[in-house]
């Protein structure tokens, strides 16, 4: 959630979605708590296994936790600013990312048809958030009857069926090694 790190975000989300935005791509979340839940925003096509979770923001509020309220007031729009960035990419609403970065805000939905009317306070017709201690946080389940995702997929068989992909292989490469090593670091680091 560290503000530095903004920026290298950035770069990723840019070089898929900008540089290589002819190469159908599709986002898969197995949990996402923390700054990637912004950064998986960035996706419209995207997915969740059935026990995912999507937010968790809330240490982002510390960015903007300065003692003068103008100074605050300006960083916390300065980052917000960053953060929505990320969800214009996939096309989502930036009411989401309010109430899933400041804890005082209050999250409600409207349905019209298969579209999301948010609303930050809960006048709505479903209230996701009525707390004013935490953020918004969304099961794989929730995150897709409030269409934030696709679909639900256990496996990669399951979302290749959700696709309507009837064939496909996985490439061997690098990537999954990198992604475990990352993982395995991760961890480790969270625990000390």
């Amino acid at each position: 959630d560290d503000s530095t790190f903004l920026d290298m975000y950035r770069d990723v989300v840019k070089l898929f979605r900008t540089e290589l935005s002819d190469i159908p791509q599709i986002l898969w979340i197995e949990d996402s708590l923390g700054i990637s839940s912004v950064v998986a925003m960035s996706w419209k096509d995207l997915y969740m296994k059935p026990n995912a979770r999507l937010g968790g923001i809330a240490g982002a509020a510390r960015n903007f936790g300065v003692q003068d309220e103008e100074v605050r007031a300006k960083y916390r729009e300065a980052y917000m600013g960053w953060l929505k960035g990320f969800a214009e990419y996939g096309g989502y609403d930036f009411a989401l990312i309010d109430a899933m970065v400041i804890p005082d805000m209050t999250l409600s939905a409207t349905w019209r048809g298969r579209d999301v009317t948010w609303s930050l306070d809960t006048s709505g017709e479903y209230v996701v958030d009525n707390s004013d201690k935490r953020t918004a946080n969304f099961s794989a389940k929730h995150a897709e009857n409030f269409c934030i995702s696709q679909g639900t997929a256990e496996s990669l068989d399951d979302l290749a069926l959700l696709k309507g992909i009837r064939e496909y292989r996985v490439c061997e490469g690098d990537s999954e090694a990198i992604f475990e090593d990352y993982k395995e670091d991760w961890r480790r680091r969270f625990e000390n």
